[in-house]
């Protein structure tokens, strides 16, 4: 018989679950990831768009988008044969057709006497931050590309500059060595290289701004 105590950590976790802002869903051990619901909170209802009628009964698969990840599915399978606990980050889909980020802890629950009845899906939906982390990728991706392409355009102009600054250093064993052409063509060049650097510094703003918006 349920002491006190118990009664109280059941009302206690009971709140947890229903007032949670992370989707919540309860499955049935079956070991295989196709097994059928028999319990979900409301964030997880607000989450997905589904109903709770359209949900229990049925699998936590039918949630994961057509571009969810190989690797992370199988480990999640891997993870339910072996009655282990495991974490992924997945494209779930919502009712409407809508792809969104989610991060799912995956535990089996013990009923006690050594086996497992059901598992607990946690969900957190990490769109925002997965988007964020998408953006600097695409961020770092263009710098690359800015960083590879300035700097062969960058080589040109120092290289005429190093070659006049050495002209100039053996003007003494040159008379026909006109010093005011070569400090032209330095300057020129130097001119040159200061706005390629300008272009470089506009298009990283540029850049960053994007990724801001």
């Amino acid at each position: 018989m349920p002491t006190k105590e118990d009664e109280e950590r059941l009302r206690l976790l009971e709140s947890v679950i229903l007032n949670t802002t992370d989707g919540i869903l309860i499955a049935e051990n079956s070991q295989d990831i196709g097994s059928k619901i028999v319990f979900v909170n409301e964030a997880f209802i607000k989450m997905s768009g589904y109903s709770k009628e359209e949900v229990i009964g049925n699998s936590p698969i039918i949630f994961f988008g057509t571009e969810s990840g190989v690797d992370e599915l199988k480990k999640l399978k891997d993870a339910i044969n072996k009655c282990e606990p495991c974490n992924i980050v997945v494209k779930n889909r919502r009712k409407n057709g809508e792809n969104y980020w989610v991060n799912i802890s995956v535990a089996p629950v013990s009923d006690g006497v050594g086996g497992y009845k059901h598992w607990v899906y946690i969900q957190r939906d990490v769109n925002d931050r997965r988007r964020h982390l998408q953006a600097i990728e695409e961020q770092n991706k263009k710098l690359k590309e800015i960083a590879w392409i300035q700097s062969h355009v960058v080589r040109a102009p120092l290289a005429r500059i190093m070659g006049l600054v050495d002209l100039l250093s053996e003007q003494h064993s040159n008379e026909d060595i006109d010093n005011s052409q070569i400090i032209e063509a330095i300057a020129s060049s130097a001119n040159e290289l200061d706005e390629i650097i300008r272009k470089i510094v506009q298009n990283t703003e540029n850049v960053q701004n994007q990724t801001k918006q």
